[in-house]
């Protein structure tokens, strides 16, 4: 399956990044190390789509979603479009909100 990354997913990492400079003063070296990890869990999910936890009910979404843990503090929802082997990647943000935007 190949990664599809939507709008929603690129604004909230800009956000958090600017976050994270501007606000928390952050280096260079612990955001690209942040990038990287969100990279390898998405990886896996190429190899192991359903990884997440299915969380369509908890929501009372329409289509079957996923949650994705990135370490302790951000989540990503994603769905699986099996008809065209592609993984939509949603909104990151961070675990103590909901938000649910694709």
């Amino acid at each position: 399956m190949k990664i599809k990354y939507t709008a929603s997913f690129a604004d909230s990492l800009n956000q958090i990044i600017r976050y994270w400079q501007d606000q928390l003063k952050l280096s260079d070296e612990k955001i690209i190390s942040f990038v990287d990890h969100i990279q390898q869990k998405n990886d896996l999910l190429t190899r192991f789509p359903r990884m997440g936890k299915d969380i369509t009910n908890q929501y009372q979404l329409k289509r079957i979603t996923y949650r994705l843990l990135i370490g302790h503090s951000y989540e990503i929802f994603y769905r699986i479009d099996g008809q065209n082997g592609v993984i939509i990647i949603g909104a990151i943000f961070s675990a103590h909100q909901v938000k649910v935007k694709f």
